[in-house]
């Protein structure tokens, strides 16, 4: 004996599956793809690590795209640093200490990737003067 299912019992299964279908899309909407950055800061001249340089991501690899979200970093006492959940994109990065400044730098991040980044800065021009 077979037995049909209810228009109820097809409306309540149909109802589930797109709810299920629309929480996953809600879901995956609110977690953006991400990756994380790490690297070392020298001094250009000597290739001395760096301590305490400011290190800023900012969206886009020219300026003017948008408010978008900066991220920022501090190397350690090695000249280390790290910034983790970054979404992905190209960013323009920037870094300065008392006396050095980073060029002009562009960065991709990647999904669930791990970039690194060594990045050499050049002296400001007014601390090479040896006088």
């Amino acid at each position: 004996m077979s037995r049909r299912p209810s228009a109820l019992h097809a409306a309540t299964v149909v109802f589930t599956l797109a709810l299920g279908a629309a929480l996953t899309g809600l879901n995956s909407a609110k977690e953006p793809a991400v990756g994380r950055i790490h690297g070392t800061v020298t001094a250009q001249e000597t290739g001395t690590l760096i301590p305490e340089a400011q290190i800023t991501l900012m969206p886009g690899a020219e300026p003017g795209n948008g408010p978008w979200e900066v991220y920022n970093a501090t190397t350690d006492a090695h000249g280390a640093f790290a910034m983790a959940r970054i979404p992905v994109g190209v960013y323009r990065v920037s870094a300065s200490s008392r006396a050095h400044e980073l060029k002009k730098t562009v960065v991709s991040v990647e999904e669930g990737q791990l970039g690194n980044l060594k990045l050499e800065m050049a002296p400001v021009p007014e601390y090479l003067n040896l006088d």
